[in-house]
């Protein structure tokens, strides 16, 4: 069994566009930490965090201390046997205060699940599953929220490290009971890994409905 943790600590002169803020001084500290142990060719992580919004945003000074302060945890299970791999984790966090809405704090709960598999000796497939609700989302406040993300991809491996990937991506989600919303995406790369970097080229294409529950956008294919 491990431990580890770590925390942050951020000393800063902030710059407002609000004149009693301007140039003030504003320091933070955050932390996170957790435990992990592997029993055969698994693995279990127990992991929690606290981020103040000024950790890492002066402008967040603007806001009364304390506000928006996140705490969260999650709990992850992965497998992997030889090419094989398999991550599942639960998340959860809650806002501390909502300056906006009191009472209303954002909270949310997701699962996430990431399978790889090999088929045959150059191919690999692999499935990215998630789900997530949200209470009181910056986007949708007062709502309740959910969010579906699915994307699956084949690689083909034509050296040890480098391949050919594309991939078929679907994000839906809304206010429960309202419209749901969708965006799909296909994407199409190529991956080069050298040793001390990576390089990647790669085509998106997508249609999508104009909802923050649904817009896709570009992200590493090698990620």
């Amino acid at each position: 069994m491990e431990l580890f943790g770590e925390i942050a600590w951020t000393f800063y002169r902030s710059l407002s566009y609000y004149e009693e803020f301007n140039g003030n001084l504003s320091s933070a500290v955050g932390f996170s930490g957790g435990v992990r142990k592997k029993i055969g060719n698994t693995g279990l992580i127990l992991w929690g965090a606290y981020l103040p919004p000024n950790l890492v945003n002066p402008h967040s000074q603007e806001l009364p201390e304390g506000s928006n302060n996140l705490a969260g945890g999650l709990f992850g299970v992965n497998y992997t046997k030889g090419r094989k791999r398999f991550n599942n984790w639960i998340y959860a966090y809650k806002e501390l205060h909502n300056e906006d809405y009191p009472g209303h704090e954002e909270a949310g709960v997701s699962i996430a699940l990431r399978a790889e598999n090999p088929i045959g000796e150059r191919f690999v497939f692999k499935l990215k599953q998630g789900f997530e609700i949200i209470d009181n989302h910056y986007y949708a406040p007062k709502e309740v929220s959910f969010k579906i993300p699915s994307k699956a991809s084949i690689d083909y491996f034509f050296r040890k490290d480098d391949y050919i990937t594309i991939s078929v991506e679907n994000r839906a989600g809304g206010q429960i009971g309202g419209k749901l919303h969708n965006g799909t995406g296909v994407q199409a790369g190529l991956v080069i890994k050298e040793e001390g970097y990576t390089s990647s080229i790669q085509l998106m294409g997508y249609t999508t409905d104009v909802n923050r529950f649904a817009y896709l956008y570009p992200c590493p294919v090698f990620n």
